[in-house]
């Protein structure tokens, strides 16, 4: 998939996104190697852990099943800092479009899961990613080694020298309780657990997502369903500007970012079976980002919604008609208003419809 976008706008940020992928797979796993988003965790409108919302980036990945009850998943991603790296960029002697030469500062992800299944229906996933930059690490192409540890030997100790890690876990239910599913995910991004109820020095920067749905609650085909997000603040930011949880300068984790919390409700309803409907409520309250001395220094840190900046509701509907095999009519319409710390307020409308083939 090839995506080109173009803008007049100097203050916009264009990207071309292209989509690929490679892969072998054998009976019991696969080895890829692509240029796509990297997708971690359940959400209705956004994803804690690795969401699509960032520019897509290159990628190795390994996923394995040794047993029907446990899966292993591993993958080395190379990404963007958009920071210029000084020390690189050299003149070219041309004199043409400012003669130089731009090296970024080179940045990486690795991440790696295993995912329990005890029995049916309940799935449990741990799993660990760490953001470096800087210069290739060998260290972080093991599948099997633990990030945070290798990372603290090889600096020293030091977190000047060292890069941002981050620990998750997630929990799902599918039919425990008839026709429901259940499911959260837990996102650590720092947290010191002897400190975590000390009002002073408390550092729990993590984020959460719980969420369920209940599937032919009274009317058959039609599922219900509720969630909640909070990220709080500091999430996703690092010491080293560089080592920052994003792509591009995007969330490679939700697209609010952090200091937020989302509501979200939603039905899903299949009146028959060529046509889909969907609809969705969402209100989202959006603090500032804090300073990296805020997020390091200060005592006590400053407290979740700080800096508040605006809060957001919004309804969208969206309807796909199936016409003939694999060609689907799509309609969708979303009001949505928010109002500023400031108290102003705004709302606008978008109405869309669409055709497509093959895509789903």
């Amino acid at each position: 998939i090839i995506k080109l976008s173009n803008s007049g706008n100097p203050q916009s940020q264009n990207f071309s996104e292209v989509r690929v992928n490679i892969s072998y797979a054998w009976k019991n796993g696969s080895i890829s190697l692509g240029k796509d988003h990297l997708f971690w965790g359940y959400g209705e409108n956004g994803r804690t852990v690795l969401s699509n919302k960032a520019p897509s980036y290159p990628y190795i990945r390994l996923d394995y099943q040794p047993f029907k009850w446990l899966q292993f998943n591993f993958a080395h991603a190379w990404l963007n800092s958009t920071i210029v790296d000084s020390n690189a960029s050299y003149q070219t002697g041309t004199g043409v479009s400012g003669g130089e030469r731009i090296v970024y500062v080179k940045k990486f992800l690795s991440t790696h899961t295993l995912l329990f299944k005890p029995m049916k229906g309940l799935d449990i996933a741990v799993g660990e990613s760490i953001v470096y930059s800087d210069n290739y690490d060998i260290g972080f192409f093991i599948p099997i080694n633990f990030f945070k540890v290798y990372d603290n030997n090889r600096s020293n100790y030091n977190i000047n020298a060292g890069s941002n890690g981050q620990l998750f876990l997630q929990v799902s239910s599918r039919n425990h309780l008839k026709n429901t599913h259940l499911y959260g995910s837990f996102f650590v991004d720092e947290i010191s657990v002897s400190k975590m109820f000390d009002e002073k020095k408390k550092r729990n920067q993590f984020g959460y997502t719980i969420g369920g749905s209940i599937t032919d609650p009274f009317i058959a085909n039609l599922t219900v369903g509720a969630e909640y997000t909070r990220v709080n603040p500091f999430v996703y930011s690092n010491i080293i500007p560089a080592q920052f949880y994003t792509q591009y300068d995007y969330s490679l984790g939700d697209w609010m970012g952090n200091n937020f919390d989302r509501q979200i409700f939603f039905l899903k309803y299949t009146p028959i079976p060529k046509l889909k409907a969907y609809l969705r409520y969402q209100s989202i309250r959006k603090g500032g980002p804090g300073t990296i001395y805020q997020q390091y220094l200060a005592e006590p840190q400053p407290p979740f919604l700080f800096d508040f900046q605006k809060k957001r509701n919004d309804v969208f509907v969206q309807l796909s008609y199936e016409w003939v095999n694999n060609f689907y009519i799509t309609g969708s319409y979303q009001y949505l208003n928010q109002e500023l710390a400031s108290g102003v307020k705004s709302s606008n409308t978008t109405m869309q419809i669409g055709v497509s083939y093959g895509l789903k």
